[in-house]
């Protein structure tokens, strides 16, 4: 059996600079100070104005409190909702059935009551809005939704004894195999995870009445999709 080679200890010494930290306080203190320089930048660029800030996913904690390996998260409400609500369509329009077009052309944002297309919704309305409904506005955007009905199939016949299976559920278009808008929440709850455990964004996926001068409309106005809503702080 061969020996195994002993590498002398201060071979593996490596020379480390002095500004990583040697101490649990000099880490926490170093994350402080890195969370307040990038704030400042973004800030130069004219963003975060008046941002709110989550230690360790949670609000009203002072930043000197955060734990080793933790997080700092400055943001603005209103800005963030906005954000959450642009990428919510572009998920939606990524993986929309794409046969005519015309589903992936037709995803609407409710603010109050009232349909916009996302690039006409003002910053000032963004600021305001305390829900946002991300949906699509064709006829048949429910059934995209849907699942279609299982069926009960005979597997096979013996002695007399009929063997029923149901099969699994599918939904409707095979282009989008998971419906569009329960994964575009699904993918928004996972990249907005702090937000939704602070409690700050609910995301979920729901039903809402959307008004009657919607150019394509369902009977009963009801229509699926994503729904932001802005809690307060």
């Amino acid at each position: 059996m061969a020996a195994t080679k002993r590498i002398p200890f201060d071979k593996l010494v490596i020379e480390i600079s002095g500004e990583v930290p040697n101490t649990l306080e000099e880490a926490k203190e170093l994350l402080v100070v890195t969370a307040y320089q990038e704030l400042k930048k973004v800030q130069a660029t004219g963003a975060l104005k008046s941002p709110k800030v989550l230690v360790d996913g949670k609000p009203g904690v002072p930043v000197q409190n955060v734990k080793f390996g933790g997080h700092i998260i400055f943001f603005e409400p209103s800005q963030e909702i906005k954000e959450v609500a642009i990428r919510g369509i572009t998920y939606a329009r990524s993986i929309s059935p794409h046969d005519s077009g015309e589903y992936r052309r037709n995803h609407r944002v409710m603010i109050n009551g009232t349909v916009y297309r996302p690039e006409d919704v003002s910053d000032n309305l963004w600021e305001r809005a305390p829900e946002i409904f991300l949906f699509n506005q064709t006829p048949y955007s429910r059934k995209i939704e849907s699942y279609i009905k299982s069926a009960t199939v005979r597997v096979s016949r013996r002695r007399g004894i009929t063997t029923l299976k149901k099969t699994n559920k599918k939904y409707w278009s095979d282009q989008a195999a998971k419906g569009v808008y329960r994964p575009t929440t699904n993918y928004l709850r996972r990249i907005y995870a702090p937000l939704v455990r602070a409690k700050i964004l609910t995301i979920e996926f729901g039903y809402r009445t959307v008004n009657p001068d919607v150019t394509y409309k369902l009977k009963d106005r009801r229509y699926q999709g994503t729904v932001i809503r802005r809690n307060n702080l």
